[in-house]
């Protein structure tokens, strides 16, 4: 059989494999008890936590990751839980009509629960619509969701042009699912 689908799912590298193995038997203590294996453990999350905001070029002052076992979950979390926590300031959310299935199924959800969901047109190059957007935007909007990248086709989304879109709407969210760009692009 020919694999094609990298990136969805691949197989494991051996250097990776190992370091999993490694960090599971020497960091195997909560981080939060005060005990030497959970200070151990606390010690190596913030290294490696550190290293990844680094990567991603956010000072850590200022942001905070979130870490799931999936973009499924963190999708599901990030627009269930603002919906949850917002819904005083407005019931709409838009989408770019290119969305992952987990985005579609977390919008699908919420629109049963009293949502206003709309999906923001595409241009000729598969990107959102910039002109679409700036129409479907109110001062109830308040999530806009636009992956990256696309990730049947590759399109790379104008992340910066949506987010000064919305800027001036303070009570919406962007969420920019970055799954497929990280290690692509960067």
């Amino acid at each position: 059989m020919i694999y094609l689908d990298y990136s969805s799912n691949h197989p494991v590298d051996d250097e990776v494999l190992d370091t999993f193995v490694s960090v599971e038997k020497k960091y195997y203590g909560n981080c939060n008890s005060l005990h030497q294996a959970g200070k151990e453990s606390l010690d190596f999350y913030n290294r490696i936590n550190d290293s990844v905001l680094s990567l991603l070029h956010l000072d850590k002052n200022e942001y905070e990751v979130i870490y799931t076992s999936s973009a499924t979950e963190s999708n599901n979390t990030v627009i269930k839980g603002i919906y949850e926590s917002y819904n005083g300031f407005g019931k709409r959310m838009l989408a770019s009509e290119f969305e992952h299935n987990s985005v579609n199924a977390a919008l699908s959800y919420l629109k049963d629960k009293g949502a206003d969901i709309e999906l923001v047109k595409t241009d000729e190059d598969g990107k959102m619509s910039i002109s679409d957007l700036k129409k479907r935007l109110t001062k109830d909007t308040l999530l806009v969701s636009a992956a990256l990248v696309e990730s049947e086709v590759g399109t790379i989304q104008d992340y910066k042009g949506i987010q000064e879109t919305i800027s001036c709407y303070p009570n919406t969210f962007y969420l920019c699912d970055a799954t497929q760009a990280i290690g692509k692009i960067p």
